[in-house]
C-alpha cells in the first residue's frame, strides 16, 4: 500500500482494503469457480514465492522434470512445472529450482475443511506452507499417487505444499476520487493466462503516463485517469475472458470436469 499526499493506491491483491471504496465491490463479487491450486518448489526442487528448506532431488524427477517446462493434464486437473533461478539467482544446472503448480477441481463445500490449518486457524484465501493437516496431506499424496506421473508424484511428496483457491474477481472500476486500484486489486484473472505480473506493470506504466506532469497539491488530471481506466478495463476484461476459456479447455473451474478432494 502506497500513500502519496491525499491519493491512495491499492495494489496489494484481490482482497485489497481499497477495493470496496474504489469499485463499490465487496467480497460477494469474488466468485469461486471450483478450482484449488497447490504450489511449492524444490532445488532442482524448492518453493518459489516463499522460501522452503532444500530437499534432495530424486533421480527419477531429475531425469524427467526440470529440463525447461513440463506439464500433465487430465479432466479436472492440470500440473505444470518449470525452472526458476536458485535462491541467490543461480542458473547453473543443479542449483536452480523447479517451481510447480497443481490445479485441481473441488466443490465449494470442501473449502472450509481444506483451508483449516494444522494450527486450527481458518484461512480465507491462502493456506501457508506448514499448515496442511495430516488428513489433507494424506488426501493430496493419495491423489498424486493415483493421478500423476511418478516424477510429478515425487515433487509433491518432497515439497512443502500450500493451497490457494482460485477466484474470479471481475474488474469493474479502477479510479474513484483519490483511490486508484492496480494489479489484482483491480481484478483477478485465471492463472492460466500467466499475466499477473505483466498486468500489474501495465497498470502502473499507464498510470504513470496519465499522471505525467501532475504534482500535488494540484487537482488530479481526472480526464487522463478516466482514459487510463477505460483502456485498462477493456484489456483486463479481454484477459479475464481468455483465462476462463483456457481453464475450461482443461475442464478446470467447470461442472463438467471431475471433482477431487471431497469427503
Amino acid at each position: 500500500m502506497i500513500h502519496l499526499m491525499k491519493t491512495a493506491y491499492g495494489c496489494e491483491g484481490h482482497d485489497s482494503w481499497a477495493r470496496p471504496g474504489a469499485s463499490g465491490c465487496a467480497d460477494a463479487d469474488r466468485r469461486w469457480h471450483g478450482q484449488c491450486s497447490r504450489h511449492p518448489a524444490t532445488t532442482e526442487l524448492h518453493r518459489t514465492p516463499r522460501p522452503a528448506q532444500p530437499t534432495t532431488r530424486p533421480a527419477a524427477a531429475s531425469e524427467a522434470v526440470g529440463i525447461q517446462y513440463d506439464s500433465f493434464g487430465a479432466p479436472g486437473m492440470q500440473m505444470l512445472c518449470y525452472l526458476v533461478p536458485g535462491p541467490g539467482g543461480e542458473r547453473e544446472r543443479g542449483s536452480r529450482r523447479v517451481n510447480w503448480v497443481w490445479y485441481v477441481n473441488t466443490h465449494k463445500r470442501n473449502l472450509r475443511r481444506l483451508l483449516t490449518g494444522n494450527s486450527g486457524r481458518r484461512f480465507e484465501y491462502f493456506l501457508p506452507p506448514g499448515e496442511l493437516t495430516p488428513e489433507t496431506t494424506t488426501e493430496i499424496t493419495t491423489l498424486a499417487n493415483e493421478m500423476l506421473p511418478p516424477q510429478f508424484t515425487a515433487l509433491v511428496r518432497l515439497s512443502n505444499v500450500f493451497l490457494q483457491p482460485v477466484f474470479d474477481l471481475a474488474p469493474t472500476r479502477m479510479v474513484a476520487d483519490h483511490i486508484v486500484l492496480l494489479g489484482d486489486a483491480a481484478g483477478t484473472v485465471r492463472p492460466h493466462t500467466a499475466s499477473g505480473t505483466s498486468k500489474a506493470l501495465g497498470d502502473a506504466a499507464g498510470l504513470a503516463q496519465a499522471l505525467n506532469g501532475w504534482t500535488p497539491p494540484d487537482e488530479l488530471p481526472t480526464r487522463n485517469l478516466k482514459d487510463w481506466e477505460a483502456q485498462r478495463l477493456a484489456y483486463l476484461l479481454t484477459v479475464a475472458r481468455s483465462g476462463i476459456r483456457l481453464a475450461s479447455q482443461s475442464f478446470l473451474g467447470t461442472t463438467s470436469g471431475r471433482q477431487f478432494l471431497s469427503e
